[in-house]
């Protein structure tokens, strides 16, 4: 990857959470509205201190959490964040996951993980899956894959 691309790519995630937070900001979505903003401001301050460090890892986690967060919205409010991103960003959540569910796919035919990236996307799904009937053998299954990663992260570390 460029530095030009990662600048855009880092741009691009930023650009992304910001915008689920501030939808997220504007939108009543808990009882506790006060520890609600109090944390999404908290969440806004790491995600420009990441962008401002270009820290990509970072940045991935926020996408990763906050894309995780919207889903679990009123699915009002899910749809009317899907028109605005969809607007500013030519793609919406539902885009978003159904990239993530090619790129799980194309983990499980490989029959392992091969990044940090990779993991937390897995570790996405089976949050994502967690409490839905009838996933019972693909949380299995990918809850192997994690496992697997984790103790080839344990035997590969060094002491």
């Amino acid at each position: 990857m460029s530095k030009q691309e990662k600048i855009e790519e880092l741009k691009f995630i930023r650009d992304w959470t910001i915008e689920i937070l501030n939808f997220m900001l504007d939108t009543e979505i808990s009882y506790d509205k006060e520890m609600m903003c109090t944390f999404l401001n908290d969440f806004k301050r790491q995600i420009e201190n990441a962008y401002t460090k270009q820290d990509m890892q970072d940045l991935k986690y926020a996408f990763h959490d906050l894309n995780e967060m919207a889903y679990g919205m009123r699915r009002d409010d899910i749809n009317n964040l899907n028109k605005i991103l969809k607007n500013k960003f030519r793609f919406n959540l539902e885009g978003k996951n159904k990239k993530d569910l090619v790129k799980i796919k194309a983990i499980v035919d490989r029959g392992h993980i091969k990044t940090n990236g990779e993991y937390y996307l897995i570790k996405g799904r089976i949050d994502a899956l967690n409490g839905m009937d009838g996933h019972e053998e693909e949380m299995n299954r990918l809850d192997r894959l994690m496992t697997d990663y984790e103790l080839s992260k344990r035997n590969n570390a060094k002491y």
